[in-house]
């Protein structure tokens, strides 16, 4: 019997030490994610989404209807303002135009030999009066037909960049069918939606920093330049106008972003050059969880400014306190733990 007494001390000790294992673990204090305030700016910012634009620009539109027969400027061309970009066929307006013209010559010519009998008592001056009129009614058909063949041709209304082009030869348009898009190609201008609730902070001069997903990790910036006063019911959104900085240094270049870019828009509501910050993660209701001497506590505080990722503390804290990541619902003032510092810097990030 005494070849089994070692197995079974063997067996003992492990289920001894795997009881003090698990007891460990189960009696342990929990693990908590924490973190100190820093100093730091801080900016608050109402968020939107907009789309590059030009400076200024024009929808070019067609003034006449007809077939369109050329197409005389393509996407991004430099045009000058006046400068001819379509035609439309103008053979049916010629045509009116020259056989206006002929009744004219008739009818000024008829007009001289009237009055040529009117002056030798030959011819009645009512004759020559009703010749007057005609003459007078077919001048004014002149200056329409004119006009009419004005409108076969398109031109630009400013200078610019012919920034799109729709259309194709051979196919028959309408009056106001849009052909060219005309303006700077520069991208100095966003046009965003501010949800209404936040409209009433937007005003004209505010800071603006824009992002896009084609560009990611790079800010452009801009101020706000005006605000529609009217609304867009069922949106319920506001329009604002953002022009881009173009001077050097300013974040980045703002030739960068392409027309038509779809981007996202913070316009800098408040902010402050040095405040108390604290993650965003770590509030809780009205206040955080701190750990002092291992356990914790709940601390009231009074925010500020309110960041994307940090918000400003401005009572309630010192500075140096040790703060609660992600504190779970359950947590209760005085519990144990043990915390896992985290670098301030990486627990949250400022725009």
């Amino acid at each position: 019997m005494r070849r089994y007494r070692p197995s079974i001390a063997l067996v003992i000790a492990a289920l001894v030490i795997l009881a003090w294992i698990v007891e460990a673990r189960i009696l342990a204090p929990p693990v908590l994610r924490t973190t100190t305030p820093r100093w730091g700016p801080l900016a608050e910012g109402v968020y939107a989404t907009g789309v590059v634009e030009p400076l200024a620009w024009a929808k070019v539109r067609t003034e006449a209807g007809g077939r369109l027969v050329s197409l005389l400027v393509t996407e991004g061309q430099d045009v000058a303002a006046g400068e001819l970009l379509a035609q439309i066929d103008d053979q049916k307006q010629r045509a009116r135009i020259a056989e206006l013209e002929a009744r004219l010559r008739y009818l000024e010519a008829e007009r001289e030999r009237q009055r040529a009998l009117v002056a030798g008592g030959a011819a009645s001056r009512k004759t020559l009066e009703l010749l007057h009129s005609e003459f007078d009614q077919a001048a004014a058909q002149r200056v329409v037909a004119g006009e009419e063949l004005r409108q076969t041709r398109v031109t630009a209304p400013i200078g610019g960049r012919a920034l799109r082009r729709e259309g194709r030869v051979g196919e028959v348009v309408v009056p106001g069918t849009l052909l060219f898009w005309i303006g700077s190609p520069r991208a100095q201008l966003i046009v965003a939606q501010i949800d209404e609730e936040y409209f009433p902070r937007v005003e004209p001069g505010q800071r603006a920093l824009v992002s896009a997903d084609a560009h990611p990790g790079r800010s452009f910036a801009g101020r706000v330049i005006e605000r529609t006063p009217f609304g867009d019911p069922d949106q319920r959104s506001f329009r604002i106008r953002i022009a881009l900085d173009v001077a050097p240094g300013t974040l980045e270049p703002a030739e960068s972003l392409s027309l038509g870019m779809t981007v996202e828009v913070n316009v800098v509501v408040r902010s402050a050059d040095r405040a108390l910050l604290v993650p965003r993660a770590s509030i809780a209701g009205t206040g955080l969880w701190v750990v002092e001497a291992g356990r914790t506590s709940y601390r009231p505080i009074r925010i500020g400014l309110r960041g994307r990722d940090l918000v400003e503390v401005l009572e309630g804290l010192v500075g140096d306190e040790e703060i609660v990541l992600d504190p779970p619902v359950s947590l209760v003032s005085g519990a144990r733990v043990r915390p896992l510092r985290e670098p301030a810097e990486n627990a949250a990030h400022s725009w």
